[in-house]
C-alpha cells in the first residue's frame, strides 16, 4: 500500500542543518555565531563543514531529500530533487543555500523528511522526531491518501475509486508519488501511454472521472492530486467499478 501523509515541510538549507545535523555541532556553531577571536575564527569553517556532512548518511539513505533549482533560473524552471551522488561533490554555500560543481549550479537549496521513507519503510533520519511536531495543527488532521501496490484501489479520505485501465493507474501513480507538487501534464500524459492531449481525455468513458475530477486540479499545463475537492462532493464511501 502506497500511502501519503501530509508533507513535511522543506527548510532552507542552514536551519535545515540546525534540525537534522549533528546537534553538538549546531549547538557550537550557535555557541560561538557572534565571537570573533582567532580561534573561533580558524574552528568555524571546519565545523560547519563537519555540520553539512552530518547528513550526509541521510540523503544517500532517502531520509531526508536535498532539492534545489538549477541555473540559469527561467519561468519554467522548477524545483528538483538532488541526487546522492551530486551532493557529494557539490561545493556548498550554506549561507546562501547555494552549491556548484563544474559547469552545475544550484541555489535555494532546502531539505525536507522523506515521508515515504519513514513510513512506508521505516526509515528515519538520525535527528527524527515525530512528524507531527512540524506539521501544523491543520496539516495533521489532512485526509490520508493511499494507493494500493497493485494500482487498483485509491483512497483519499473517505472517497474511493476502483481503476483497471492502465492508462489511468499510470496517470494517477504518478499524481500520488508526486503529491502534492504539481506535474507536467504532456509528461505525465507521455509516461502513461495515453495520446491524450488532457488528463479529462485520458479518462473518458470512465464511470470514475465525474467524482475523480475534483481530486485532480488542471492548471497552466499541470496537474496535481488533491487531498480536499476543488469542488463540494457527495460523501464516496463506496468503491467505484470500472470498466
Amino acid at each position: 500500500m502506497f500511502e501519503l501523509f501530509p508533507r513535511a515541510t522543506a527548510y532552507r538549507l542552514a536551519e535545515a542543518l540546525h534540525r537534522y545535523g549533528d546537534p553538538e555541532l549546531a549547538a557550537w556553531l550557535d555557541q560561538n555565531a557572534s565571537l570573533s577571536d582567532d580561534e573561533v575564527l580558524r574552528l568555524r569553517p571546519k565545523k560547519q563543514e563537519q555540520l553539512l556532512r552530518s547528513i550526509d548518511d541521510d540523503i544517500r539513505d532517502g531520509c531526508l531529500i536535498a532539492t534545489a533549482f538549477q541555473k540559469p533560473i527561467t519561468i519554467s524552471s522548477q524545483r528538483e530533487r538532488i541526487s546522492f551522488d551530486i551532493w557529494e561533490i557539490l561545493r556548498i554555500d550554506v549561507t546562501h543555500a547555494s552549491a556548484s560543481v563544474g559547469a552545475l549550479e544550484l541555489s535555494d537549496i532546502k531539505i525536507q523528511e522523506n515521508v515515504w521513507a519513514s513510513r512506508v519503510y521505516g526509515l528515519t533520519h538520525s535527528r527524527a522526531n515525530s512528524a507531527a511536531d512540524h506539521m501544523p495543527e491543520a496539516d495533521q488532521e489532512a485526509p490520508e491518501i493511499s494507493l494500493s501496490e497493485d494500482l487498483v484501489c485509491l483512497r483519499i479520505g473517505s472517497a474511493s475509486w476502483r481503476l483497471t485501465g492502465e492508462i489511468q493507474q499510470e496517470i494517477i501513480r504518478q499524481l500520488v508519488e508526486a503529491f502534492p507538487n504539481a506535474l507536467k501534464t504532456a509528461r505525465v500524459l507521455s509516461k502513461a501511454g495515453s495520446n491524450a492531449d488532457t488528463i479529462p481525455k485520458a479518462f473518458t468513458g470512465s464511470p470514475n472521472w465525474p467524482t475523480l475530477q475534483h481530486y485532480v486540479e488542471r492548471f497552466d499545463g499541470n496537474c496535481r492530486l488533491l487531498a480536499v475537492p476543488q469542488q463540494p462532493a457527495a460523501a464516496f464511501d463506496h468503491i467505484v467499478r470500472e470498466g
